[in-house]
């Protein structure tokens, strides 16, 4: 069993971020630390777009409190998902540095949620910068061994102006 630290949105209606993460991992026998960037109704596309975020200082303090309880030397891997703005992912980038100095090899899988079929989630300021540009050298998108861009995410990353497939996530 892994126990695995994952910051990304937390959806009432629709199986994505938190709520499609969690439960496959409990699934697969792995203790999850869930830690929701933005509490949103339903996910994009469902429904009305009715969110809340998670302030990119209360995120700060609930990573720092984990890091001060001793948290990192247990953790087996780390994932991230959608984060609402640049700042939010700042505190996630540092704690991110924080684990890799704690464990060096720790898995960390970055999926840079921005939006799906050519709609955007968040902010286009939030969109059109990677992760690793927002965040501190040596952080986040830098240090992960894996990322997992969804074809809207590729697209405006390379310019690439295909169409999207009909199942595209």
């Amino acid at each position: 069993m892994a126990r695995v630290l994952a910051i990304s949105s937390h959806v009432v209606r629709g199986h994505v971020g938190l709520d499609a993460t969690v439960p496959a991992l409990h699934h697969l026998g792995h203790e999850v630390w869930a830690l929701p960037t933005v509490l949103l109704a339903s996910r994009p596309g469902l429904g009305r777009m009715v969110k809340h975020d998670l302030p990119a200082d209360a995120l700060a303090a609930m990573l720092v409190a984990l890091e001060s309880d001793g948290c990192w030397p247990s953790l087996d891997a780390v994932l991230t998902g959608y984060f609402p703005s640049p700042q939010s992912v700042l505190p996630a980038a540092r704690a991110i540095a924080s684990i890799k100095a704690a464990k060096p090899d720790i898995p960390v899988l970055v999926d840079p949620v921005v939006g799906d079929a050519g709609r955007l989630y968040v902010a286009q300021a939030t969109a059109e910068r990677p992760v690793h540009d927002r965040a501190p050298p040596q952080t986040a998108n830098r240090r992960a061994k894996a990322r997992t861009p969804a074809g809207t995410t590729c697209r405006r990353r390379t310019r690439f102006r295909g169409r999207a497939t009909s199942g595209e996530a």
